[in-house]
């Protein structure tokens, strides 16, 4: 649910469309979903700042810019940490299937990340 999708939501109650806790309901899952984010926000800023104190060597692929953990080059050892597989679909059209959650993703499909 993102915020248009509250907004919709509340709009659709103001009409009479919906019900007052079909609403609220909606709202609450919204702000579940927001107070999660935030917290993986956090959780990542507080990863990213450990990184920025470890000294990663160049053969790893990662160098440090401004703060922010940037890709050198691409090689097997990082292919091998975050890519769960490869699908070449045709020569247009291929899928990277990674080893970590799309927490994004799953929260433009509505899903509540768990704590």
């Amino acid at each position: 649910m993102n915020h248009m999708d509250l907004h919709n939501a509340y709009e659709s109650y103001k009409l009479g469309m919906t019900d007052r806790e079909t609403y609220l309901e909606q709202r609450k899952t919204y702000e579940q979903l927001l107070v999660c984010m935030q917290d993986n926000i956090e959780k990542q800023k507080a990863v990213v700042s450990k990184m920025a104190q470890v000294d990663l060597p160049e053969v790893a692929g990662f160098e440090m810019l401004e703060g922010q953990m940037k890709l050198q080059k691409l090689n097997k050892e990082i292919v091998d940490a975050f890519v769960s597989e490869i699908v070449v679909h045709d020569r247009e059209r291929m899928e990277i299937k990674w080893k970590f959650r799309d927490e994004f993703l799953e929260a433009e499909k509505g899903e509540i990340c768990s704590k």
